[in-house]
């Protein structure tokens, strides 16, 4: 059972993203078939099939016949050294296919690459292939508003046939980065990806083991499903849980010479929790303080609320202080700058991440959580508060 492999889903649709596919596809090829420019933004919490439902576009666009000449090209910012070496990329991948750029000055210069594109994509290209460039990990270009607005101002040209489409886990990168006015002058056309349901986590799952789901029992796929889908919705998590417990069946056919007779069940799943969350990270959450417990939960909480994967300190400070008259009315209240001390320690402690913007106060400052919810969540199941907020974990 290839669980690991990107998927070839038969009808070009990715289960539970019809949707979003349906409207991601319409807007390319309404830009394909009139030779416009535009910016889209897709963004969505890491695991909500974004990439994947970019692939089954792509495909289906590229059994269109009647789109004419065009190029794609994909950049993962992840893979850059630093963020202005995305122009030395995207001069190289054109000038392979053959598309013709001007280029004034040393060639391995940012810069260069840069002014060489901006005049590129600034003239009539209504002769020239449509381009597409799709940048994945949009987030790690952030630290240089100048660049990104650089980018997307390329497609505001009427006649530079550029395409580009932004893939983030930020849903608010764009109001973080640009007022208002300029965000509306770029033009961007957004797609949002709302974490996933359990069912719909289940079909998937389902989906994805095809002829081997009866090896699953379904209360199984279905205590997968609702693990991963009190924490943060990350289908590869409940796909990285699936591959466990066949591991741990598998092993057990063989030791017992059952031939495929012992079938996944939910005893399987906690034991496979139970493997993947023994790190050492786990094992000290049980030992931090309520207060440092209550943070942390309340960062889970904010991301699972509003959908993104980066909060705001002010509103984890508010979650804070929700969580707390809930469940732990009876202990002192806490200042902010306690709170941030303690945000402080468990980025040491390697918890979370703090993002940092330039200069901005501390109340504006961006987190990201470091280690899985849904480790958090099974590691402290037998916590009063933990079962309070998310019921009794199986």
């Amino acid at each position: 059972m290839k669980l690991e492999s990107v998927p070839n889903w038969e009808d070009d649709d990715v289960p539970c993203r019809e949707e979003e596919g349906d409207n991601l596809y319409t807007e390319l090829l309404d830009c394909l078939t009139s030779r416009s420019s535009r910016s889209i933004y897709i963004h969505g919490m890491p695991g909500c099939g974004k990439s994947l439902t970019m692939s089954a576009v792509l495909k289906k666009l590229s059994t269109n016949p009647d789109l004419g000449r065009w190029e794609y090209f994909e950049i993962n910012a992840m893979q850059l050294a630093k963020s202005s070496d995305i122009y030395l990329t995207f001069l190289e991948l054109l000038q392979q296919r053959n598309i013709r750029i001007k280029v004034d000055g040393n060639r391995t210069k940012p810069i260069v690459a840069q002014n060489s594109l901006r005049n590129y994509f600034a003239r009539d290209q209504s002769k020239s292939p449509m381009i597409l460039l799709h940048i994945e990990e949009l987030d790690k270009l952030a630290k240089s508003v100048e660049l990104l607005y650089d980018l997307f101002d390329w497609t505001t040209g009427g006649k530079a046939n550029l395409i580009i489409v932004g893939i983030s886990n930020d849903l608010s990168l764009v109001e973080k980065l640009f007022p208002k006015k300029v965000a509306s002058r770029l033009g961007l056309k957004r797609i949002n990806f709302v974490p996933y349901s359990g069912a719909e986590i289940e079909q998937i799952l389902r989906s994805r083991l095809s002829d081997t789901a009866h090896i699953f029992e379904n209360s199984a796929l279905t205590l997968i499903s609702k693990k991963v889908a009190a924490s943060l919705s990350d289908v590869r998590r409940a796909l990285h849980v699936s591959r466990k417990s066949l591991s741990l069946v598998e092993k057990l056919n063989l030791e017992n010479n059952e031939e495929g007779n012992i079938r996944v069940n939910t005893s399987h799943v906690n034991q496979a929790h139970n493997v993947m969350y023994a790190m050492t990270e786990y094992k000290m959450l049980p030992f931090l303080s309520i207060y440092e417990l209550l943070f942390i939960l309340s960062v889970i909480e904010e991301i699972r609320i509003i959908g993104n994967n980066i909060v705001q300190f002010y509103n984890v400070v508010l979650r804070f202080k929700k969580l707390q008259s809930c469940h732990a009315p009876y202990h002192e209240n806490v200042s902010v700058s306690h709170l941030r001390s303690m945000m402080i320690r468990l980025q040491n402690m390697t918890y979370i991440e703090i993002l940092h913007r330039g200069r901005i106060p501390v109340l504006e400052c961006d987190l990201r959580l470091e280690v899985d919810a849904e480790g958090v969540i099974h590691t402290l199941k037998d916590n009063q508060i933990i079962t309070a907020i998310y019921g009794q974990q199986d």
